[in-house]
């Protein structure tokens, strides 16, 4: 039996060869006025546009319905292969088509280049590793590692949660990492993912109940109320709004917060003011990297905006501005009115 992703490859292989037939017997049916010949290439290898056109041309040109647009000529991923992308288009509608040609400048391969070999997937799977980051589930050394890319805002991927979950509860050795993927065409996705990324920095528990509690809300949650919406779910997740936020190192978060009505002065139970907290090199937010920094100093100006002032005193007597503890940080409260 071949799997779904065989079948698919197949499937695009067997309609590339009745492609090819069904143009090339439409060309000889009817014959087109002979062009010039194209350059082969340019200087730097790669077929030139003008030959490009020439090709599509050729293949093409007996139907004048049928339109396009060289998009992109580049080398691809295989040395001396050319990757051409070309826009059909015709009256029913558009298609993005690749075209791999080969270094002698007179074969061509239409259809994606895929992994091959003993482990097809190796480099992929090594590069996901690098690169995923996000709370997680199950044990770390599990043989097999599930990635979840998900949009908070999307219906399909609320609906395929609790087959996830059921999968995650039958399969005891399998550990699964949530990566938010929020998709340009929904309103509040990436202010969501912004919420979801500051909750899961506090912890892996908290950050499951709020991605269930945001799917639970999704549709209630508007790009107007999003903030007011994503700020009461972090709150019931079991995160303490403005010092957590303030303490991980979450700008969006520490916007909304404030935006609503949350106290940049009030004490938590160990005497520290968001402010205190914020000139601070601690936080799980990592304090050393650039893009830390960045957020850091963006909460601190938001404080400043919301009231808070580098004299304020946390319950020991100390002042925002003996508490901070680098150079820059002393530096941007001198600078502040």
């Amino acid at each position: 039996m071949l799997s779904p992703t065989q079948k698919g490859i197949l499937m695009k292989i067997y309609l590339s060869i009745a492609l090819m037939l069904v143009t090339l017997a439409g060309a000889q049916q009817k014959p087109v006025t002979s062009q010039p010949a194209a350059k082969p290439a340019t200087a730097t290898g790669l077929p030139s546009e003008e030959t490009v056109n020439a090709f599509m041309h050729k293949m093409f040109g007996y139907d004048p319905s049928v339109t396009w647009e060289v998009v992109s000529i580049k080398p691809s991923s295989i040395a001396g292969i050319s990757e051409v992308n070309v826009n059909l288009k015709n009256p029913q509608g558009q298609q993005n088509t690749k075209l791999y040609v080969a270094a002698d400048g007179q074969h061509a391969l239409i259809g994606e280049i895929i992994p091959f070999g003993s482990d097809p997937f190796a480099a992929a799977r090594m590069a996901l590793e690098k690169g995923i980051d996000g709370p997680t589930r199950g044990p770390a050394d599990a043989p097999v590692t599930i990635v979840e890319f998900s949009d908070l805002q999307c219906p399909h991927c609320k609906e395929a949660q609790p087959t996830i979950d059921k999968l995650m509860s039958e399969e005891k050795n399998a550990r699964l990492v949530f990566q938010n993927f929020p998709l340009q065409s929904h309103d509040w996705a990436a202010k969501a993912a912004a919420y979801a990324d500051c909750v899961g920095r506090s912890s892996s528990d908290a950050f499951w109940k709020f991605m269930q509690g945001v799917y639970d809300a999704q549709s209630d949650i508007l790009t107007t109320n999003a903030d007011e919406k994503l700020t009461a779910l972090a709150d019931k997740s079991g995160v303490t709004p403005l010092h957590r936020a303030v303490r991980t190192r979450c700008a969006a978060a520490v916007r909304a917060l404030l935006a609503n009505g949350a106290d940049p002065v009030r004490k938590n139970q160990s005497g520290s003011t968001p402010f205190h907290l914020a000139v601070q090199n601690t936080g799980r937010g990592g304090s050393g990297s650039s893009q830390s920094r960045e957020q850091q100093k963006e909460i601190i100006l938001l404080l400043l905006q919301h009231g808070a002032k580098p004299t304020d005193k946390d319950a020991n007597g100390k002042t925002v501005e003996q508490s901070a503890m680098s150079s820059w940080i002393r530096e941007l409260l001198q600078t502040r009115p």
